[in-house]
């Protein structure tokens, strides 16, 4: 079994992108986790999603593609690194739209029953 410790010690710090070391308990950190967290929850509501929502349950998954690009912008903040992608604002535009969609009621309704 391969091992999976850094052997870089814990002492409160982790790596971000491009290796700077950071405080476990920095801002970014933080939103990192929240990130992530709503990103797995999303995959487990784009699991559940009946298929007679996919419409929908491609929206959600476009959402997570966007989480991902939101979690590596966070990630190299406190960095040098160029080559982040970046959300462009058709895609912000698109997420807002979704969001006021009065078709959206019927999975939000759904997603309150999972």
């Amino acid at each position: 079994m391969p091992k999976i410790y850094t052997k870089t010690g814990d002492s409160g710090k982790t790596s971000l992108l491009g290796g700077k070391r950071v405080c476990k308990s920095c801002i970014e950190m933080d939103a990192i986790g929240e990130v992530d967290e709503l990103n797995a929850f999303l995959g487990v509501v784009i699991e559940e999603v009946e298929e007679d929502f996919k419409q929908e349950k491609n929206k959600l998954i476009n959402i997570q593609r966007c989480l991902f690009v939101v979690g590596a912008n966070l990630a190299a903040v406190q960095t040098e690194l160029k080559n982040i992608p970046k959300l462009k604002s058709s895609e912000i535009t698109k997420l807002e739209k979704w969001i006021v969609c009065p078709r959206n009621i019927k999975l939000i309704i759904i997603l309150k029953n999972i």
